[in-house]
């Protein structure tokens, strides 16, 4: 099979693949004038005319191009074809000889179809319809389709008949269509956004740092949350980030917010943690609460995450966080030990749920898992705050109390 970029080379450097029908290529002695015009499938042309008049459905085109060179090329190669003046010339003598009838029509018909006039067929076929409804050659080249019920119609009447469309290759439901390409418009609006936003933290900073500003501020779409994140994900500066944050509260939606639950404990700005929490207080709900509950436990994250969930639930005010935190005034954390190597050495570090790991061991050294219990002055901090009592580190007296508490309440829903 002929290869379309081989061939174009051919075009454009003035010599044709032929001999597919001719065999050879033949050079006329000087050039010929072009009345018809090739349109290449990967946008070229090529001026000359046909050798022979167009056939329905050939799989080759004879011609002959402005240089004299002749050749045949896959119809698959081939978009359109531009006829020349002179066919034009002669469809215009026969539609002024040819009455406006049925049998008219059909002549002129059978004319375009044979020279490649497929619009103006369409166009005599459509009139020989208006003229006779059941004409069943014209209706057939126009694609009808006489269904059971008697009723010419189109394929893709007959499914609009039946509440389908066709759709990229598929057939579907109309209302599936309407979804998909709501669907489709919303992820153009979201490339889109996303586009303009992270120009928009490129320029903080700059010249037009008040402009992108600006712009920020007035995100207020949930479609712009992936953007927000994208650019969230790969910004370091403390004031870019900061507008990002705030532009996600704005949107303030389950998938702005959620994000920001993490940075406000893991982020390593303080202000920009405690941003993070201004915005999650005003979006309180059970899922923020045990998100925050979740991040008490030493498996977790460092013995730092564990007081800044617990300051959070603390700012949250939601009493149902009290017996996790009388869990968490005191937590067991692992860690290793390096014993041995040099006289006297010993180093340690912290495990997976530590903030370093130990180096590499030396000769005669090993190495020793131990557990050791921190004391959360945040966790008891929140705790007061929630209840008005302080029972220290105490986690009996804690638990002790609000069982007491639990008891009351149920008692009085009783009464």
């Amino acid at each position: 099979m002929l290869n379309l970029r081989a061939f174009s080379h051919f075009v454009s450097s003035g010599f044709v693949m032929c001999g597919i029908l001719a065999g050879a290529l033949l050079l006329a002695p000087c050039a010929l004038w072009a009345d018809d015009t090739l349109l290449l499938a990967n946008g070229q042309s090529i001026s000359g005319y046909l050798l022979r008049p167009l056939e329905k459905d050939a799989d080759f085109y004879p011609f002959r191009n402005s240089d004299g060179v002749e050749f045949s090329i896959p119809s698959e190669f081939v978009s359109s074809i531009e006829r020349s003046a002179a066919e034009v010339k002669e469809y215009e003598k026969l539609l002024q000889i040819t009455p406006d009838t049925v049998a008219g029509n059909w002549r002129l018909a059978e004319w375009c179809d044979k020279n490649g006039e497929k619009a103006r067929q369409k166009i005599h076929c459509e009139r020989i319809i208006e003229l006779d409804p059941d004409h069943e050659e014209a209706r057939r080249e126009l694609g009808y389709r006489r269904m059971i019920d008697g009723v010419w119609r189109t394929p893709d009447e007959e499914l609009a008949a039946q509440g389908r469309v066709r759709y990229k290759g598929r057939v579907i439901s109309i209302q599936e269509k309407r979804a998909l390409e709501s669907q489709a418009a919303q992820r153009s609006e979201v490339v889109k956004m996303t586009r303009n936003i992270a120009r928009w933290t490129a320029d903080i900073g700059t010249s037009r740092d008040q402009e992108a500003r600006d712009q920020l501020r007035g995100v207020r779409s949930p479609i712009a949350v992936p953007g927000l994140l994208a650019a969230l994900e790969k910004e370091k500066r403390v004031a870019a980030r900061r507008e990002l944050i705030l532009a996600l509260g704005r949107v303030g939606t389950p998938e702005a917010i959620s994000p920001l639950l993490q940075l406000s404990i893991e982020d390593p700005s303080e202000d920009l943690r405690l941003t993070c929490l201004d915005i999650i207080k005003n979006h309180k709900s059970k899922f923020v609460t045990e998100y925050y509950i979740s991040r008490l436990s030493p498996k977790k994250g460092l013995n730092s995450h564990i007081n800044l969930a617990a300051y959070a639930l603390g700012e949250l005010g939601d009493a149902s966080a009290v017996p996790a935190l009388i869990d968490a005034l005191e937590t067991i954390h692992k860690a290793q030990i390096k014993t041995g190597g040099n006289p006297g050495q010993t180093s340690a570090g912290m495990g997976s749920s530590g903030s370093s790991s130990v180096g590499g061991l030396s000769m005669g050294s090993s190495v020793k898992i131990i557990s050791q219990a921190k004391s959360n002055p945040e966790a008891l901090a929140a705790l007061k705050k929630l209840t008005g009592q302080n029972f220290g580190y105490d986690k009996a007296r804690w638990r002790e109390w609000h069982q007491r508490q639990h008891s009351s309440d149920q008692s009085i829903k009783i009464r």
